[in-house]
């Protein structure tokens, strides 16, 4: 990703592609693999949202370098929901809930970002992945929300979740 903040966009996103298509797999994390036997669920999921993360801050530093405040707070909004979409899953998967719902999920981000960034498109990229980041988000708490409602969940899985 130091590609964008040098002004080669068309490199970062072809970066970018590059990360996800070797995370679909396995990615860096097949060592643990292979010495565990299981797959590394945890560490794969940190690494994506740190990886994205990663991405919208080299292109959030390119954009507080040229005084564009704008494509700043699209990139913080969008980096806001992406997190909120993983975090809503992990709290609701902590429940018992399968939530894989979702209208704008990593898969979608990434193809988003990175193909903006390949055709120089960025700002536009940017408006879509905080939208539909966030609308993601909000979807996922509709959806667990419903959930509960119709099916809560027992008392004490509630209880070990609070703080």
């Amino acid at each position: 990703m130091a590609a964008f903040p040098q002004g080669r966009s068309g490199r970062a996103g072809a970066g970018s592609y590059t990360e996800f298509l070797t995370h679909l797999k396995r990615g860096p994390i097949e060592p643990l693999y292979l010495l565990t036997g299981e797959e590394p669920f945890l560490i794969q999921s940190a690494l994506d949202r740190l990886s994205e993360a990663a991405v919208l801050a080299g292109v959030a530093f390119f954009y507080v370098q040229s005084g564009s405040r704008e494509e700043v707070i699209l990139c913080f909004a969008a980096l806001a929901g992406s997190i909120l979409v993983s975090y809503i899953r992990a709290r609701a998967q902590f429940f018992g809930l399968d939530l894989t719902d979702g209208l704008f999920t990593r898969p979608e981000r990434v193809l988003v970002l990175g193909g903006g960034l390949i055709i120089s498109q960025v700002r536009i990229a940017l408006w879509v992945l905080a939208v539909m980041a966030n609308a993601t988000a909000l979807q996922r708490l509709y959806v667990v929300w419903d959930r509960f409602r119709r099916d809560p969940p027992p008392p004490e899985g509630r209880q070990i979740g609070r703080r």
